[in-house]
């Protein structure tokens, strides 16, 4: 019979609800001799079934069944097996004759066990016998499900993966997918490579086998950010391989997309600092523990190696040790070792070796015996209040470096408004150096807040400075030129006075420096009225020969007879001191208006208060006086002044004499401090009006010392101690020189976040000024959350400034002095400095531990305020001894000093007087009398042990064997014992304690003594 026959499907099937196990046995009674299942035929072996499952690629041929004997079983008995599975072709079935008594093996074909396995089956295998034993008896059934065959082509692989992990930051930039050369690889087939198989983010590409690709590994890159979506998910990689024979599908490859642990750096227990960084060389004296704290990835099986030094280190020292527990581990790392590596900093850390997976923990750079210097900002020599004003640097600005323990090793590195180009200066051992930045760097910064610090190299490690907000002002009026012409005088161009060109000059500019960009206009009116403009030049760089020089530019005389006669001329020039193009950044100077004449012409008038053309403004609040003096004056002229091209200030008769003053009132030029005003004057007579010069009047700022600096009343010599107030704070700001409402004001505080980020207060912001805040000043209220969010012990500015005339253009508005306080977060530190004296009587033995305090030998003295935590020492520990939490311990009679250091480096110490400890004494001579005891103990100056004594020791020490042996001792004391008697002692049998009684001398005297010495630290 064909074994793939469809007959097959008509042999006997298992008995009606036979479990869906490996093997099933039918055993009932009811079914006779035929047909039934008989228990001793046993089911069939099928070669490769485990555990219920066949895998078709361990028969290649098709897989044997073996078939025991049988009882009873006799030469022409007929076997029949039966392989039923369910898919078409997946079944088969043979008879064979029994030849001879002994076991039979069959094979069942190929191709039914890859029907099988294409269709998934659980297939039924079991036997019939026909013979002496009866007709036709089932065998037991085992039933096995057929696994899928393979594919033939296995699993890609991720190259970046280890033990089937794929840590997101070794996918940087890509994480490489490999398609190694499978079978039958050619040319033309195409690979649909898939990381993430079935999921949101898989990622997918299509990649053609060319000639140069056969035989050789196809890798697919999968970018970082795909990758880190997956991040916590196990994935399928896979790939398909399609030709014109069809398409195969590789085997999976599953692996865990996770990023490692964070494994903290390691800890050295004898270090000290903020950041555990520094081991001082008294503190390693029998070397240094290094710990690698417990974590929760830790595994039984890992293995922990810890380095000091780099790889490439010659010198670099390991230890290392499996995981059992997770628990912290302790390295101990001898002196030799850590010396290699004195007044050096060297970088301590240990990996986690897991499988293949190495993970590296982060770095501790431990200093060795050197400390790294304090260092606070940098001040600038010539902002003595944080504030630089850009006329006092035309020779630069000098930055001077202070810090205390500066060595002439140290290089320092300037870092001005992120410019770190400077020369690193070498320290000097007076703690201060100096660095001039040039004015070509400080230009750039006119009109900003900047930052300026400094780096300290020491041993190749870097500490940075703190941080000093630096306020570049803007220029005031007067320290700009004013561009003008060379042939005008008086405030007058008058083309009658000259012949040929007129020349535009430009003098030299406070920081003027190459690459500084210049715009230079004259804007006038033709004869026509119509405007014209006059360009010199427009976004001109300043070259090196220019630099530091007067700037002349020719104004054609063929233009200037276009103007109008009596016409104002004005002159504008500009420059960006960074070098900017946009002219939107320049800096406007003062401007020139000139009066256009082609003929007889009136001067410009003069301000008497102001005799160069410069009025100061604490002048400026009393008002002015404006002198008008001209030829051919009449009495009935009449005279009209005007400031800022405004005649609010009627008419004035003129005077024979040829000269008048005309009074102006305060508040006519105080909205003019800080810029330049043009004054003028239109005489009429006889129904015409004649105009005159034009005089730029510059009203300065005012001087240092003429306006008061901001006040916080809650600060007291400099500090604000948020301890000393509750609630919040109050800036405060008196009544100013020329104060008036409508002025606007500008208050903020600058203050440094515990992470060094500036933080900016903003308290008024264009606030104009009410008539109430005229008499009694502008006040604010500052908040006190602000203040504790600021780091503890930083400087506090506090800047004000106000435009006098009311404009919301802050760039425009005066700055006035600024505040600076510090900031005390914390209470001060402070430990009592008074004596500590510890004089109760204690028992010190070495051989005896201690468990208890005795009475008056202690005492806890604590620190308060500073920044925990507080680390304590001792100057003679044999004396007193101290420890974490203030606890003072007499070891020893004598004195000591305790200091007290808080994180920060605030120190504290007081003084402790030790008396009244004693150690013991032993005589170790047998059959000592008690007068030789006592006379003993008096050569020691020592002191008996009575019951008193006793009991001091029993209730602090852990008396353990007398180290003379087991014997009596006189204890040198009475006691209460009677004539004769004197107290011995030894050790009691219930517990580590001194037992005492009476003794006399006994025939057999086998005594020694003890007593107490006084003990000396």
């Amino acid at each position: 019979m064909d074994s793939r026959d469809s007959l097959a499907l008509e042999a006997p099937v298992p008995a009606q609800g036979a479990p869906s196990s490996a093997r099933t046995v039918d055993t009932d009674p009811s079914n006779g001799d035929r047909g039934g299942v008989l228990a001793e035929l046993t089911a069939p072996i099928v070669e490769g079934e485990v555990n219920g499952e066949l895998d078709p690629s361990l028969v290649p041929d098709g897989p044997t069944l073996q078939i025991f004997v049988w009882p009873d079983m006799t030469p022409g008995d007929t076997l029949t097996w039966f392989w039923l599975g369910t898919s078409e072709g997946g079944q088969a079935t043979d008879t064979e004759t029994v030849l001879a008594v002994d076991g039979i093996t069959v094979t069942v074909p190929r191709g039914v066990i890859e029907a099988n396995a294409n269709g998934g089956d659980t297939v039924t295998v079991f036997y019939m016998v026909t013979g002496v034993i009866g007709t036709e008896v089932q065998s037991e059934h085992v039933t096995l499900r057929v696994l899928p065959l393979p594919s033939g082509i296995y699993a890609p692989e991720v190259l970046e993966a280890i033990d089937d992990v794929l840590d997101p930051d070794d996918a940087d930039p890509t994480a490489t997918v490999r398609v190694n050369p499978y079978e039958g690889m050619a040319r033309n087939d195409v690979l649909t490579i898939r990381f993430a198989f079935g999921t949101p983010d898989e990622y997918v590409k299509k990649i053609p086998v060319s000639d140069n690709l056969v035989g050789q590994p196809v890798d697919m890159f999968v970018p970082q950010e795909v990758v880190e979506r997956l991040e916590g998910q196990t994935i399928t990689v896979n790939y398909t391989v399609t030709n014109l024979a069809g398409e195969k599908v590789s085997d999976d490859l599953a692996i865990e997309v996770r990023r490692a642990a964070l494994w903290l750096k390691p800890v050295i227990e004898e270090a000290e600092g903020l950041e555990g960084d520094y081991l001082p060389e008294d503190a390693y004296l029998n070397g240094a523990t290094t710990i690698v704290r417990e974590n929760d990835d830790m595994r039984p099986g890992d293995e922990i190696d810890v380095y000091w030094g780099d790889d490439d280190d010659p010198q670099q020292y390991h230890d290392g040790v499996g995981i059992v527990i997770p628990m912290d581990f302790p390295f101990w790392v001898p002196k030799a070792v850590v010396d290699r590596w004195i007044n050096l900093t060297v970088p301590v850390y240990y990996t986690i070796t897991r499988g293949n997976r190495v993970f590296r923990s982060d770095v501790l750079n431990l200093r060795v015996a050197f400390e790294l210097p304090a260092v606070g900002a940098p001040s600038v020599e010539e902002a003595p209040d944080g504030v630089l004003k850009p006329v006092d640097a035309k020779q630069g600005a000098t930055v001077h470096v202070t810090y205390d323990g500066m060595l002439p090793t140290d290089e320092i590195q300037l870092n001005w408004d992120g410019d770190e180009s400077f020369a690193p200066v070498a320290g000097d051992a007076s703690g201060t150096v100096s660095i001039v930045v040039p004015p070509a760097k400080v230009a750039p910064t006119v009109g900003r807040t900047i930052s300026v610090s400094y780096t300290v190299k020491r041993n190749d490690t870097d500490t940075p400075s703190g941080v000093l907000s630096l306020t570049v002002s803007e220029f005031l009026p007067g320290n700009l030129p004013i561009p003008n012409i060379v042939e005008s005088k008086n405030g007058v161009l008058d083309l009658t006075a000259f012949d040929g060109d007129a020349t535009a000059r430009l003098t030299p500019w406070p920081l003027m420096a190459a690459g500084q960009r210049l715009w230079w206009r004259a804007f006038g009116t033709q004869t026509t009225d119509r405007p014209i403009t006059f360009t010199l030049e427009s976004g001109y760089a300043i070259t090196e020969e220019e630099a530091g020089s007067r700037l002349d530019r020719r104004l054609q005389r063929v233009n200037l007879e276009k103007l109008k006669d009596g016409s104002t001329l004005r002159i504008e020039a500009k420059v960006t001191f960074d070098g900017s193009s946009d002219e939107a950044e320049a800096v406007t100077f003062r401007e020139r208006t000139l009066l256009v004449s082609h003929g007889l012409s009136l001067p410009e008038p003069h301000v008497l208060d102001a005799p160069d053309g410069e009025l100061e403004a604490i002048d400026a609040v009393d008002g002015i006086t404006v002198r008008v003096s001209y030829e051919d004056m009449e009495p009935g002229d009449m005279i009209e002044l005007e400031i800022d091209a405004k005649p609010d200030f009627g008419q004035v008769p003129g005077d024979a004499s040829g000269s008048i003053d005309i009074e102006v009132a305060a508040e006519a030029i105080v909205p003019f401090i800080g810029k330049s005003v043009p004054v003028s004057y239109r005489v009429l007579r006889r129904e015409h009006y004649s105009a005159s010069g034009i005089l730029m009047l510059t009203v300065n700022s005012f001087k240092d010392g003429q306006l008061a600096p901001p006040v916080i009343p809650q600060a007291t010599n400099g500090q604000l101690r948020l301890s000393s107030f509750t609630g919040d704070a109050r800036v405060d700001a008196a009544p100013w020189p020329g104060i008036a409402a409508g002025q606007r004001v500008w208050l903020r505080c600058h203050g440094t976040l515990p992470g060094g980020q500036a933080d900016v207060i903003e308290l008024a912001l264009a606030s104009a000024v009410t008539q109430d805040e005229v008499t009694k000043g502008v006040s604010r209220s500052l908040s006190r959350a602000r203040l504790m969010a600021l780091q503890n012990n930083t400087a506090l500015r506090v800047e004000l400034k106000v435009t006098f005339d009311g404009e919301n253009d802050e760039s425009k508005a005066i700055l006035f002095p600024t505040l600076t306080v510090s900031v005390q977060q914390t209470p001060e530190f402070v430990v009592s400095p008074s004596q500590m004296t510890l004089n109760g009587m204690a028992v010190k033995n070495p051989d005896w531990p201690q468990y208890a305090d005795a009475t008056g030998n202690t005492q806890t003295r604590s620190a308060s305020g500073g920044v925990p935590p507080y680390s304590y020492t001792s100057s003679r520990p044999t004396v007193a001894s101290v420890n974490a939490n203030g606890k003072v311990v007499g070891e020893g009679n004598g004195s000591a000093t305790i200091t007290v250091r808080d994180s920060v480096g605030n120190t504290g110490s007081f003084p402790v007087v030790v008396s009244n400890v004693y150690g013991v004494a032993w005589n170790n001579t047998v059959g000592l009398t008690i007068a030789q005891a006592y006379a003993w103990r008096d050569s020691l100056a020592g002191r008996g042990i009575g019951y008193t004594e006793a009991a001091l020791i029993n209730q602090t020490l852990v008396v353990a064997r007398f180290p003379t042996g087991g014997f009596y001792h006189w204890t040198c004391a009475a006691g209460n014992c009677g004539g004769g008697q004197s107290l011995v002692a030894y050790q009691s049998v219930s517990g580590n304690k001194i037992a005492q009684e009476c003794h006399s001398i006994p025939e057999f005297n086998v005594h020694k003594a003890m007593c107490l010495t006084l003990r000396n630290g």
